[in-house]
């Protein structure tokens, strides 16, 4: 059996799943609309309030470059998205444009999880672009299973990373 919510493997006599919490539900429902549409709005309320207070952002730094040495001067955190606005397979996309990455080569992302009342979790995240992505936005993705992925590009033309877990 799977968990309706993170599709983790589950224990059927449990009551909730010990990944995220939610209820394990057992029905004999009919499969139409109604109850597919009921189902849909428990799993979105119930995700709002299990990622409320969580964001995921990016670590941005400031370089010094001289001759021989390349320095970092400043570190700032940007926050992508609040968590709680995220629905599986949907984008939401940072406001900002990133004029130019170009690259042939993979590059590293410093990305955070932020919750509420604890220290913030960071991730090295490679993305290797496969074409100039310049112009582009930012974006994050939440999966099925309660993780994410950062995507870079366009509403339709994008590249991602790998999945990082949310909770």
């Amino acid at each position: 059996m799977r968990c309706l919510l993170c599709n983790k493997s589950i224990n059927p006599d449990i009551a909730k799943c010990p990944v995220c919490g939610f209820r394990v539900i057992h029905t004999t429902y009919k499969n139409n609309e109604t109850n597919n549409n009921v189902f849909k709005q428990i799993k979105i309320d119930y995700l709002e309030y299990k990622l409320s207070g969580i964001s995921v952002g990016l670590k941005v730094y400031d370089y010094a470059v001289t001759e021989n040495d390349v320095t970092i001067i400043a570190e700032n955190d940007i926050i992508l998205c609040e968590c709680k606005n995220l629905r599986p397979n949907e984008i939401i996309w940072f406001n900002d444009i990133f004029e130019e990455i170009i690259s042939d080569r993979k590059f590293a992302l410093c990305v955070f999880v932020k919750k509420q009342n604890e220290s913030n979790r960071v991730f090295k995240v490679d993305i290797m672009p496969n074409r100039n992505i310049s112009h582009s936005k930012i974006g994050v993705i939440l999966d099925n299973g309660l993780t994410f992925r950062i995507v870079i590009g366009k509403e339709n033309d994008y590249i991602s990373s790998r999945a990082i877990q949310l909770l």
